[in-house]
């Protein structure tokens, strides 16, 4: 029998960002957090992406994963 380790990730909006970490975005591709604004749910984060330049996103619809 093998086991597996699988790394989850809290969900989106249980997930606090910090400016200068890198995320990827499943459409957006990666880039890196400039600035944080609000907690939880409602918690919104600038990005700077690689291919598009600056978004801000709402972190609980994001689908964000650090990397």
């Amino acid at each position: 029998i093998r086991i597996l380790k699988i790394k989850r990730q809290a969900p989106n909006h249980l997930m606090e960002f910090k400016a200068g970490e890198h995320v990827t975005h499943p459409s957006l591709g990666t880039g890196t957090v400039l600035r944080t604004e609000g907690v939880g749910e409602k918690a919104k984060v600038l990005i700077k992406f690689d291919t598009c330049g600056e978004k801000w996103l709402i972190v609980e619809f994001a689908g964000l994963e650090k990397i």
